[in-house]
């Protein structure tokens, strides 16, 4: 069976060490998010996780097993008066076209308290969350070319991303590829990864 829960759950329950471990269980199986968000390791553990102490984070598992070691999917939110966002949402490979991206949407659409939170993707990747994006009707709002790394745009959705001076992205070649948004009746549904990030 398969459970979504805040690992604020495990906070204090388990031991520091385990607590940890689990933690760094979890940047290990995302740590390929790197590619994409070349300072993915820094926001995990100097944000993301920083902040798990207060109500502005959390991040939710999806396990199995009753075990929360036996991790499928993780997403991490944020959510304070002024965003409220989804910032990563990942299903592993052998676990993606269940549904448990969306229960894992459902989980963070109620703690955030929107049906509409903000969060962003690499356009190339848009074909996997074009159904998702369809079944909540999110808006595109912003599409920024070069803001976390030089490869590819981010399409932002039911938001936008601040540009500053210092936005500089990591040079790194790439083929350049382009996206399309389609309507929802044009889309079969296809996987339930998703990955976005702030």
């Amino acid at each position: 069976m398969i459970q979504i829960e805040s690992i604020k759950r495990y906070q204090g329950v388990l031991p520091p060490y385990l607590y940890h471990r689990l933690i760094d269980q979890l940047y290990d199986q995302t740590a390929y998010l790197k590619e994409d968000y070349p300072n993915y390791r820094e926001w995990f553990y100097d944000v993301q996780v920083a902040d798990l102490v207060t109500p502005q984070r959390d991040i939710l598992l999806a396990h199995a097993d009753n075990s929360p070691y036996n991790v499928i999917g993780m997403a991490c939110l944020k959510n304070t008066p002024a965003e409220r966002k989804l910032c990563s949402l990942v299903i592993n490979n052998g676990y993606r076209s269940l549904g448990i991206g969306e229960k894992m949407v459902t989980a963070a659409i109620s703690e955030l308290g929107t049906d509409r939170p903000f969060f962003t993707v690499p356009d190339y990747k848009l074909g996997m969350f074009q159904p998702l994006i369809n079944r909540h009707a999110w808006q595109l709002e912003q599409r920024l070319h070069g803001y976390y790394n030089d490869r590819h745009s981010e399409l932002c959705f039911n938001g936008k991303l601040m540009v500053t001076p210092d936005t500089v992205p990591t040079t790194t070649p790439r083929k350049k590829t382009t996206c399309t948004l389609t309507t929802a009746t044009e889309v079969t549904p296809s996987t339930d990864a998703f990955l976005t990030r702030e």
